[in-house]
């Protein structure tokens, strides 16, 4: 089973403070969750 690695949250480096917004920017980061 792989593990999945991500920020605890919206991460720091992203401009909103929204779940949508956080999600694109951990995609930009490319890591896989949240």
């Amino acid at each position: 089973m792989p593990i999945k690695l991500g920020p605890a949250g919206v991460p720091l480096s992203c401009k909103g403070r929204t779940i949508v917004e956080g999600m694109d920017d951990i995609i930009s980061l490319g890591l896989e969750t949240m």
